[in-house]
This record gives C-alpha cells, sequence and structure tokens, in this order.
C-alpha cells in the first residue's frame, strides 16, 4: 500500500468523473452514521477519498472522521466539503495502523477500499485497527466485490482496445486493472490498479480472529441476503467485549 498510487494522487482530479460507487451505497453508510450519532459515538470512514460517501453522511447531520492514504484525496475532499458546507473532519492515516484519541462507534470502509490491502498481513492488520478503534458493541461496516461472480465475469470478458484486460494472479488473489481515464479536453491517461480480492469466509475468518461477530451478510445495498451470484459481499459485523 503506498501513497502513491497514480491513480489516487497523479490523476486523483479525474477520479470523480469515473468512479461512481455501487448503487445504495450512500444511502447505507450514511444511515448506519446516523444510528452511530444517536449514540453519542465517534464515525470513522476510511478510503474516504474525495468524500463521496462523506459529504452527503455529514450533510445529515453526523461529524465523520474521514482518512485517506493520498493527500492528493483529501485535498480534493477538503475543497468540495467547502464548497457544500459539510463538516468534515480530515486527516491522512494508512489503514493498517491508525489510532483515534477517542473510540468509535462505527468504522466504515467503503467502495471497496479494503481491497488496497495487498497481502493477508495487512488485511489482517486494518481489520485488528478498526477493532482497536471501536468501543464494545460498534460497529464496522464494509463492502468488496463478490469474487465468485466478478472475477469469472471479467476474465470471460476481456477488455476492449480502450479499457485493456484485468490479469489475475490467483495464488495471490490479486487483480492489476488498466484504468485509461479521459479528461475534459479528450486526453487519456492510463494508470494501473491493484488490488486483491477476498473471499466471504476468508474476511469472515478475518473479523472472527480479531474480536468482531457478524451481524449481518448483503449482497447489495437493497438488503438482499448474499449468495453466489452476488456481486457485493456487504458486511456489517459488531465489536465484542
Amino acid at each position: 500500500m503506498t501513497a502513491r498510487d497514480p491513480f489516487y494522487t497523479d490523476y486523483a482530479w479525474l477520479y470523480d468523473a469515473h468512479q461512481r460507487g455501487v448503487r445504495g451505497d450512500i444511502e447505507f453508510y450514511r444511515d448506519l452514521a446516523l444510528q452511530a450519532a444517536r449514540s453519542g459515538g465517534t464515525v470513522i470512514e476510511i478510503g474516504v477519498g474525495t468524500g463521496r460517501v462523506a459529504i452527503p453522511t455529514a450533510l445529515a447531520g453526523v461529524r465523520v472522521l474521514g482518512m485517506d492514504i493520498a493527500l492528493e484525496m483529501l485535498a480534493i475532499c477538503r475543497e468540495k466539503a467547502a464548497v457544500a458546507g459539510a463538516a468534515l473532519d480530515l486527516v491522512q492515516a494508512d489503514m493498517r495502523r491508525f489510532s483515534v484519541a477517542r473510540m468509535a462507534s462505527l468504522v466504515t470502509i467503503p467502495h471497496r477500499a479494503f481491497l488496497h490491502n495487498l497481502t493477508e498481513a495487512d488485511q489482517a492488520a486494518t481489520i485488528r485497527a478498526c477493532r482497536l478503534a471501536l468501543r464494545a458493541g460498534g460497529r464496522l461496516a464494509m463492502n468488496v466485490f463478490n469474487p465468485e461472480i466478478i472475477a469469472a465475469v471479467e476474465m470471460m470478458r476481456g477488455g476492449d482496445a480502450f479499457e485493456g484486460v484485468p490479469t489475475f494472479d490467483v495464488s495471490e488473489q490479486v487483480i492489476e486493472t488498466p484504468m485509461p481515464m479521459r479528461a475534459p479536453d479528450g486526453s487519456v491517461h492510463r494508470a494501473m490498479l491493484r488490488v486483491r480480492y477476498i473471499y466471504r469466509a476468508q474476511l469472515e475468518a478475518l473479523l472472527l480472529d480479531s474480536g468482531f461477530e457478524i451481524e449481518a451478510w448483503y449482497g447489495d445495498f437493497a438488503g438482499s441476503g448474499f449468495g453466489t451470484l452476488s456481486t457485493e459481499i456487504v458486511c456489517v459485523a459488531r465489536a465484542v467485549e
């Protein structure tokens, strides 16, 4: 994991034009944050990026502590929040080793940001850091794509001349995807997005080992039950004593 990933640094200015999230995710995380805020605890968003989720959550009345490793993304988020009139606390932090002065009632990792942990050790470190930041009974909510369906579809689909073709390292569970981005002036900028996918059973084991119990699994943000053909793995876990 590096703060110099060109997709989030050199090309941060193009991020919003090419990343729209998953249908219903803003409302899902906002509603969890509203529930947490009523209990008086801190709400933390990891991988806050340009504020796609955090800004509407703040506008709904929740004070959000947004963390990101890329200063370029934070700068855009800060500017957008100011324009929108949203009060956000923004800090640069590594999801694997962050700490907070005040225990949180909710930690969220939206839009598959957890997949930037490129080793199992990184994944475990992030889950442990989240648990240490949460008070007992606090929640961790996150989503990642479901590799059971997404990886298979991508391998069969391939890519066109503009998109390029993703490459899969099955042994390491790492996907490298070309990310061409067209700027308003028509120029094309190309970066490579590298993520490590995770299966539901693997994520569940990490959560249980780090002091969480599973509250819910969903296959989308409409509340559908998770199944093999679900496109997303949406998880809500609760910190236990």
